[in-house]
Order: structure tokens, then sequence, then C-alpha cells
């Protein structure tokens, strides 16, 4: 078993999985944080990176995002996706 995580490319079996275009993350031995791993090993630059928001920037940046077309229906094109647009098109957000 590999002792750092390991970041892969699942198969690009539902719809769901394509829109993410994300990955999936196979956890090794260690316990340690991936950050704290990748400034000690020799990982290659630009391999991870970590991004910390302020909470108070969070409402803003949801509406540009959503005004840019990057709705919870395209993150998640299924039921329980278009269900989140509909709530939140008509005023019932979680």
């Amino acid at each position: 078993m590999n002792v750092h995580p390991v970041a892969i490319y699942g198969a690009h079996n539902s719809p769901r999985i394509v829109a993410q275009r994300g990955c999936f993350v196979i956890f090794g031995q260690s316990t340690q944080a991936m950050e704290d791993a990748y400034e000690q090993e020799p990982f290659p630059a630009s391999c991870l990176q970590k991004v910390m928001l302020r909470r108070d920037v969070l409402p803003a940046m949801r509406r540009s995002i959503l005004k840019n077309g990057i709705t919870e229906s395209v993150v998640f094109p299924d039921l329980e996706g278009l269900s989140k647009d509909i709530k939140r098109d008509f005023g019932f957000e979680y």
C-alpha cells in the first residue's frame, strides 16, 4: 500500500462524474495532512494547492458562480441537482 495519498480520475460512467470533472483521492497509510506531506516530501511543484477563503467572501463568490452559469444542475446533472436549482430560483433555499 502507498504511504501518500494518490489522486486518480475515475471512469466517466455517469453524467455526474463527467460534469464535476473531479478526481478521487485514495489515502495511503500515512495520517499526515496532505499539505504537510507536500512540504516535506519531493512532490512535483504545483501538484497540490490549498485555497482558503474568508467566510465573508462566500456569498459574493456564490452569486458570481451562479451568475456565470455554474449551478447545482450543472455540477449534479440529475434530479437532485435540478431540484436544488428550482428551490433556489423560487426562494426555497435550504
